[in-house]
């Protein structure tokens, strides 16, 4: 069992465990946004990178498997640097007029205001959006607080095994869509939704790194489905 030192502190952790386990099984916190503990490492935020001596650049920590004499420091000056900058880019596709000053909605605006980001848009980029179809009281989702994480996607696929969600289109035309195969002209398999709502805290809507806690409070059980997407505006209306 490979012993590494985290912010100063002796770590032992399990052969094969990565930097974040160690991190998480100590009570050091790595902030993660991509990650999830049921789900196979995406390592696609970038959030969690951290710096360890002797490497030249960041590594990510959801990534990266623990060695022995290891020497990680989780809050370095790059490690927070790189974090803000992440931040920053999600910042500008995000509401940030909805972001209050006393507190965080959801565990990215805990971020934001954990590394005391400011929240003026610097450029003209609309909110996201995403499938709006009224015709689907399963699953409809606001996309504007979407900060692509994928991790709702990804629930769906790996643990649900449903399939309801997809993500469609590049760059800054890339949003969660519902149907089949990435296209929102194919339905996705029949019962898929009801399936994935059937699920009480259903993987899809729990794993959401922008959910608002206020959505918990929906009258439905197809609303955990409908929250898989993310915010707070579903079919729905709430008591």
């Amino acid at each position: 069992m490979p012993t590494l030192t985290i912010n100063g502190q002796s770590v032992r952790v399990a052969e094969g465990e990565t930097i974040l386990d160690a991190a998480r099984g100590a009570s050091i916190d790595i902030p993660t946004l991509c990650w999830y503990p049921k789900l196979p490492t995406a390592g696609n935020c970038r959030i969690c990178l951290v710096s360890v001596e002797g490497s030249g650049k960041l590594l990510p920590s959801c990534a990266t498997t623990a060695a022995e004499g290891m020497v990680v420091t989780t809050e370095s000056d790059a490690a927070v640097a790189n974090r803000r900058s992440v931040l920053s880019m999600l910042l500008e596709r995000y509401p940030v007029e909805r972001i209050h000053a006393d507190g965080a909605r959801n565990e990215f605006e805990a971020l934001v205001h954990r590394y005391d980001m400011p929240t003026a848009h610097r450029a003209a980029l609309p909110l996201r959006k995403g499938d709006h179809r009224l015709a689907d009281p399963m699953i409809l989702h606001d996309m504007s607080t979407c900060i692509l994480c994928t991790r709702c996607v990804r629930a769906c696929e790996d643990i649900q095994v449903v399939g309801v969600l997809d993500v469609a289109g590049r760059g800054a035309d890339a949003h969660i869509i519902v149907g089949a195969h990435g296209d929102r002209n194919t339905p996705a398999a029949p019962g898929a939704a009801s399936a994935c709502a059937s699920v009480p805290r259903g993987r899809s809507t729990t794993s959401c790194r922008t959910r608002s806690s206020a959505s918990t409070r929906w009258r439905t059980r197809s609303a955990w489905c409908a929250r898989s997407a993310r915010t707070a505006a579903w079919a729905a209306k709430w008591t």
